[in-house]
């Protein structure tokens, strides 16, 4: 389930699709269509309670100034799943390049 701010940037990569393929990596690349900056460790247990979310401790905010060179400012969530995808941790940094979204 994707929340608090990670839903809506999918929205805007999918073009509201609701599917997308990306390319994500820790290192960065020169095609790259976002950068996602990690803020903080931290969660809204409210939000997630509210939502009906898995029970987890924390996740982590990250920042992204644009997308595709267009500024979007947003900032969103990612749960402990993406300790997983990264091997052990939140990266500091997550590149990400819209590969389809069809």
């Amino acid at each position: 389930m994707m929340v608090d701010g990670a839903d809506t940037f999918l929205d805007l990569v999918s073009n509201n699709q609701g599917k997308a393929t990306l390319k994500l990596s820790t290192e960065e690349f020169e095609d790259a269509d976002a950068q996602l900056t990690k803020i903080r460790i931290g969660m809204n247990k409210g939000l997630l309670d509210n939502i009906g979310h898995a029970l987890v401790d924390y996740g982590a905010y990250y920042h992204v100034d644009s997308f595709k060179g267009e500024t979007i400012n947003h900032q969103l969530w990612l749960c402990p799943v993406t300790e997983y995808v990264f091997e052990g941790g939140y990266p500091e940094t997550i590149f990400i390049k819209l590969i389809n979204n069809k």
